[in-house]
């Protein structure tokens, strides 16, 4: 499966990373694993999230682990991801 992170452009969440489970229509539905969970995913709308394509390969590592990626994966690759566009 190909992964993508989406950055939230607006809202409460602005500048949070999210990953993104399924795309429907104009509307995305995102997890961070903590608040959004797979079970509760985030519903945003195509004009305030950016999806971020480029994902290392540690952090893909991470998601493939099991598929469906776990709350606890979606978690740590979120942060993975952070610190590696924070260095």
């Amino acid at each position: 499966m190909k992964y993508e992170f989406a950055k939230s452009l607006s809202g409460h969440d602005k500048d949070r990373i999210y990953l993104v489970l399924a795309k429907e229509g104009r509307f995305a539905y995102l997890a961070d694993g903590t608040a959004h969970t797979r079970e509760r995913p985030k519903k945003k709308n195509e004009k305030h999230y950016q999806v971020i394509k480029h994902i290392p390969d540690e952090v893909r590592m991470r998601l493939e682990a099991s598929e469906p990626p776990r709350d606890e994966q979606i978690r740590l690759a979120v942060r993975d991801y952070e610190r590696s566009i924070n260095q």
